[in-house]
């Protein structure tokens, strides 16, 4: 969209893996490269754009002090995160007694035991202000997971979001693999580590709703459900003067 509206800008995007498409315009490039590394950019952005990096990102206010500092003046910075790797409804039909309440509260304390937290509560505003930024903009928006909406939109954005997280396991493997010491299975190809030492709670109970959250995912259940959830996204935008 922004090429097309754009033809004349330069898109640089980077990765820790070599896993960008081939067919992409002739002003697009892509970069393997770790973005808590130090940057070598000069100021030379009018825009950088941040999405989907919680649980990657041990130092947010060096990944945003580095950002302010490769925008020309005039340039500015947009994030687009989840407040909270959770999910939430109005109706309590998202509670303790589903398998998806117990999966969210299992990846979460394992982000947190890897030191990667997947939920950001830190003070963008304060980061933002440290870093240099003198205007800066936050704004939270409820998106639905699921066609359970009754507005043809909300519905199809929530179509959309449910398939986005059809990718659950594979966002959730890599800190449940790392917080534990014993195998669980969780399908016939996958079996996942815990100790109940490790990790002091009911580990037995919670554990348990891996198989089935990976299950439904798979097999796209989530898209139609009776759990009348949503995602709260949070956009910020801060501009150098």
């Amino acid at each position: 969209m922004v090429l097309s509206m754009y033809k004349d800008a330069k898109v640089i995007g980077t990765d820790l893996s070599p896993i960008q498409p081939r067919w992409v315009p002739p002003n697009v490039e892509f970069f393997v490269d770790d973005a808590e590394a130090d940057w070598t950019f000069k100021p030379e952005f009018d825009c950088i754009h941040v999405r989907g990096m919680a649980g990657s990102i041990r130092d947010w206010p060096r990944l945003i002090k580095q950002a302010y500092n490769a925008l020309r003046p005039g340039g500015y910075l947009e994030v687009i995160e989840i407040p909270r790797f959770d999910l939430m409804s109005d109706d309590g039909t998202y509670n303790d007694r589903t398998a998806l309440w117990r999966y969210y509260g299992l990846v979460n304390k394992a982000s947190e035991m890897a030191g990667r937290s997947l939920s950001l509560e830190c003070d963008f505003p304060k980061i933002f202000k440290e870093a240099g930024f003198e205007e800066y903009h936050v704004t939270i928006k409820s998106l639905p997971m699921g066609t359970w909406p009754a507005d043809k939109k909300m519905k199809e954005l929530g179509q959309w979001i449910a398939a986005v997280y059809a990718s659950l396991p594979a966002r959730s493997l890599p800190p449940l693999i790392n917080a534990g010491v014993g195998p669980v299975l969780v399908s016939k190809r996958t079996a996942l580590a815990f100790s109940p030492e490790s990790w002091g709670w009911n580990w037995r109970r919670q554990r348990s709703c891996l198989p089935t959250v990976h299950r439904r995912s798979r097999n796209g259940l989530y898209m139609h459900t009776s759990i009348s959830e949503f995602l709260p996204h949070r956009l910020l935008l801060a501009w150098k003067c």
